[in-house]
């Protein structure tokens, strides 16, 4: 199973993107972060899920670096949540690519965009912990293609705001607090990036002018 993860700012057309692909990928069976999501985000089973997915013997190591790294940051209640999410998410998606149960696993969100999470609007610190946690997950996701999708602050803004959706935190945001929340998103995003180019399959996407058949022929 090909595993395609894309990472950039919110409101940049990640999901409109996969969306695309998938209309245009013609007799493939093809997984989102939706078909897993469900397994991941249950309602009522959540913390259950917490536990058991912290303390599973198969992924004690990669879990003991995403609290290594959460604990290198001033704790908060949000920053505790991205990261059970993270802890959730990694060891979900790791069963999903062993099973192989499809063609494609394209994720419009996954493992780029949770490590930025965790320092949530603060610029990320190149510690000793942010350091062992990329290296490790460059290993464990080695086989995955890395598409960047790339777009400039203003214009994330403008699309965050043409879309207005309430349900996401950063459309409910005041105009200066998502503009300070966008240059910090973006900086992180871009530090995260660059280091996983300097081993794994990646490839710039410019989100103002791609063309599907192009990605297709990139992931094919």
């Amino acid at each position: 199973m090909r595993v395609i993860e894309l990472s950039g700012l919110p409101g940049c057309g990640k999901t409109t993107l996969v969306e695309g692909i998938i209309r245009n990928f013609e007799g493939c069976r093809i997984l989102t972060r939706y078909d897993i999501r469900s397994k991941e985000t249950k309602r009522g089973k959540r913390f259950l899920e917490m536990i058991c997915s912290f303390f599973d013997l198969r992924h004690l190591k990669t879990n003991a670096f995403i609290t290594y790294y959460f604990f290198s940051y001033k704790t908060s209640l949000e920053r505790l949540r991205f990261m059970i999410r993270f802890i959730i998410f990694n060891k979900t998606l790791l069963m999903q690519i062993k099973k192989k149960e499809a063609d494609y696993l394209i994720l419009d969100e996954g493992i780029i965009q949770l490590v930025t999470s965790i320092p949530h609007e603060q610029i990320i610190i190149e510690n000793k912990a942010f350091i062992k946690l990329i290296k490790h997950l460059k290993k464990l996701y080695a086989g995955t293609l890395f598409l960047n999708c790339m777009i400039d602050n203003e214009k994330s803004i403008a699309q965050i705001r043409h879309r207005n959706s309430k349900n996401n935190r950063f459309d409910r945001m005041p105009n200066e607090k998502l503009k300070r929340t966008i240059e910090t998103k973006s900086m992180n995003l871009a530090l995260v990036q660059k280091l996983f180019k300097e081993d794994l399959q990646t490839f710039d996407v410019d989100m103002k002018e791609y063309e599907v058949c192009k990605i297709i022929e990139i992931i094919s």
